[in-house]
C-alpha cells in the first residue's frame, strides 16, 4: 500500500538557487488584494524559513490588516 503523502508523490525535482548570495539579499514584491493576504503570508514565511541568513526587507502599504 502506497502512502499518499509520501514526498516522492509530490516533489518531482529540486533546484537550489544561490543568486541572492551575490545580490545582497532578496528583493521580492507582492501585489495582492485583501483576499490573497493569507496566501502571500504563507509565501513570505516559506521564503524566510528556507533562506535563513539571507538579508531581506519588507514594505507595506494599504493593507486592511
Amino acid at each position: 500500500m502506497t502512502i499518499f503523502f509520501a514526498i516522492e508523490n509530490f516533489v518531482v525535482s529540486r533546484k537550489v538557487y544561490r543568486y541572492a548570495e551575490h545580490a545582497g539579499g532578496y528583493h521580492i514584491c507582492y501585489n495582492v488584494n485583501d483576499a490573497f493576504i493569507p496566501i502571500m503570508g504563507a509565501s513570505m514565511v516559506s521564503v524566510l524559513e528556507n533562506n535563513q541568513g539571507v538579508p531581506y526587507s519588507g514594505l507595506r502599504d494599504g493593507l486592511n490588516i
